[in-house]
């Protein structure tokens, strides 16, 4: 059966199909496969040319399946069907082109451009347009899309309101049709039929209220022998609503197999809220075109509405007619190439002076795409794409709003919980741009670590880098949020006031400067001396060493160097010994003052490193051998070369006078 959009019925009598279980060879398969195509059964139809292809890889079965797919709009598996289709050497550019749209219609834009880049056929994808496509998906809008409850794993899809605030949609979630249905087949003849499934089992699209417990309940039609029942729209100042429908004719001709085209009927609705009289369209013309999607606008008392009538521009076009207080009708008038295309346009509607609808005869993501066009002077101005993620790579269609404001689509993208879903769009989100550069203001682009959290639940905040030093991010209005940004070599950088807090725009553009790290700066060096043939810190000098504690207690990101050496009397063995424990000696002072043994660095060298000629046997005085029983003491800012260290805040706004050096290197020239 049909899913949605279309309601052509096929009225041919009780024909009696053969079981997709029957055995047949690999011919006849195809003859089958084929004729279930010929007849607009696609579901059908593929699962022939699938067990056909089973039989034998053949590139007429992989194509068959690839279009009877492309028919249903089940994307997926129609790109997998094309991608076949391409490996066979029959394979020509009309089927290159429909891989190329596969791929576009899953969202598999890199490898869209790489085949497009491939291809060896020149005019395959000329009806592809990357550069949109490219700018679409690089720069989404800010706002969420939210499955409705009352959707179901069927198709449900046209938001409605009525005056007194009532949701109603459409939907196929009934169960098998009663016995009356039974020799009708439903099928979607049309490219206008984005999909159908005749073997679900579920009952013709109806109209749903939906309760105040949350519990839908199909609307009763009121036209006699109604299949299809769809597409209601409210005249929110008066008891009026408009819908879609498809009526058993009986037997109009002697030919059996004719088609039934949708009609659009009008009602009115009591203080019950029944629906009770019903009146036809008067452009309503059942076995030449259809008519579908109404929308009042009822301030310039004009119905507007999708129609395949004759003298259009292609598929489905939308019209509008005037109207008086009675409900009479004018001639229609055809929106023009303004909104309408060679493809088909549904679904019109009107907010705030915008008017919006959907397509797929446009430059789109795939599928029916949402458009608007802002009306100027009684013109239609150019219809602009909503973008992503208004649209998506498959089939979005039925924008609409409520009387609080809160807008709606239908759509059938790949995330959804049936066939089709109603989603409510939440204006979430504030696209937030950084932007991360050196000192030079030059971009920072490899290595660039981000990360993003909200500070009220400390949940992460997903970010994209979207190349020279630009990253981006969705975030939530009224929000505070902390960013932290790392590169090795550079300082990380934290920025804690990022909020969107009265924020009015829904963008918010920052500019981060990250420093480059002076790794292993010296500051500040001295000296302490020690006794002959001992370790210990000497009076003269605890006040160096209690000056250089206080200094890395203040400055977290000092580490030391001690060198520590010994006069030339003694053995080497007995030096280097000697020295090590000077060494340790400095350590341990330090430690007693609160520092850590990991921001201590000791090396020992004995009599290696004398700073005079007083070596083994060499007469010198007592004060020069004193010079080389010495510790070197070398303060060092971020001493770890190669780690990643935070912009010390102890320095920000602090008077450095004691590190002048340091002051230098860490502020941008």
């Amino acid at each position: 059966m049909i899913m949605k959009r279309i309601f052509n019925i096929y009225i041919i009598g009780c024909l009696v199909l053969l079981s997709s279980t029957v055995t047949f060879g690999q011919k006849g398969k195809l003859s089958y496969a084929d004729h279930q195509y010929e007849q607009s059964n696609y579901m059908e139809a593929a699962k022939g040319y699938e067990s056909a292809f089973d039989k034998k890889a053949t590139y007429k079965a992989a194509k068959g399946a690839a279009l009877s797919y492309d028919k249903l709009g089940a994307y997926q598996d129609a790109h997998k069907w094309w991608t076949e289709v391409i490996g066979f050497e029959d394979a020509t550019s009309a089927d290159y082109s429909h891989y190329l749209s596969s791929l576009q219609q899953n969202g598999k834009l890199q490898e869209l451009e790489a085949a497009l880049l491939a291809s060896s056929f020149p005019n395959a994808g000329s009806n592809i347009h990357l550069d949109s496509l490219k700018a679409w998906y690089a720069s989404p809008r800010t706002i969420e899309l939210i499955s409705l409850e009352l959707n179901s794993s069927a198709a449900d899809y046209g938001i409605a309101f009525d005056p007194a605030g009532n949701t109603y949609f459409s939907s196929d979630r009934g169960e098998v049709s009663s016995s009356g249905k039974k020799s009708i087949r439903i099928d979607g003849a049309n490219k206008f039929s984005a999909k159908y499934n005749e073997m679900t089992g579920r009952d013709f699209i109806k109209i749903y209220k939906e309760g105040a417990n949350g519990q839908a309940a199909s609307v009763p039609s009121v036209v006699p022998q109604t299949y299809h029942f769809a597409d209601p729209h409210f005249v929110q100042s008066q008891s009026l609503v408009f819908y879609t429908l498809t009526r058993d004719l009986g037997k109009v001709k002697k030919n059996r197999n004719y088609t039934i085209h949708p009609e659009l009927y009008f009602s009115t609705i009591n203080e019950q809220g029944q629906w009770t009289d019903f009146k036809a369209f008067p452009y309503n013309a059942v076995l030449e075109h259809g008519v579908i999607t109404p929308f009042v606008d009822e301030q310039e008392k004009k119905l507007y509405f999708a129609s395949d009538r004759a003298g259009g521009l292609g598929g489905y076009d939308l019209y509008y007619v005037t109207y008086d207080e009675q409900w009479n009708f004018g001639e229609p008038v055809n929106l023009g190439p303004a909104i309408n295309s060679a493809g088909d346009e549904r679904d019109p509607y009107i907010s705030d002076g915008i008017f919006y609808f959907a397509s797929d005869g446009r430059i789109g993501l795939g599928g029916l795409d949402l458009y608007q066009s802002e009306r100027q002077g009684g013109k239609f101005g150019a219809a602009k794409n909503l973008g992503l993620p208004y649209n998506s790579p498959q089939d979005d269609y039925a924008f609409r709003k409520d009387a609080d404001g809160v807008l709606y689509l239908s759509s059938n993208r790949t995330s959804g919980r049936g066939l089709d879903d109603i989603y409510r769009i939440d204006d979430l989100y504030r696209q937030f741009i950084g932007r991360a550069v050196d000192c030079e203001g030059e971009a920072l682009i490899d290595g660039l670590e981000v990360q993003l959290i909200q500070k009220s639940d400390g949940l992460a905040v997903e970010s994209k880098q979207a190349g020279e030093g630009t990253f981006t991010a969705d975030l939530s209005p009224d929000t505070d949020f902390q960013l932290k940004l790392s590169k090795s070599g550079y300082f990380g950088l934290t920025d804690a006031t990022l909020t969107t807090k009265g924020l009015t725009s829904d963008k918010l553009e920052k500019e981060y400067v990250l420093k480059k790290i002076p790794y292993q700066t010296v500051v500040a060096e001295d000296t302490i001396y020690y006794n002959f043939d001992d370790s210990k810190i000497r009076p003269d000098a605890e006040p160096v060493m209690r000056q250089v504690a206080e200094l890395m207690k203040k400055y977290t990101f000092l580490g030391i160097l001690v060198k520590s050496h010994t006069d030339s009397f003694a053995s080497d063995e007995y030096n280097e010994a000697l020295s090590q424990k000077r060494a340790n000696a400095v350590r341990d002072f330090l430690g007693d003052y609160g520092i850590a043994r990991s921001r201590v660095t000791s090396e020992w060298f004995g009599e290696q490193q004398l700073v005079n000629d007083c070596g083994d046997g060499v007469p010198c005085p007592a004060s020069a051998h004193q010079q080389n029983r010495r510790s070197e003491l070398i303060l060092m800012a971020f001493p770890d070369k190669g780690a990643n260290y935070e912009f010390p805040k102890e320095l920000e706004g602090m008077d450095l006078a004691d590190l002048g050096k340091l002051q230098q290197l860490i502020n941008c020239r």
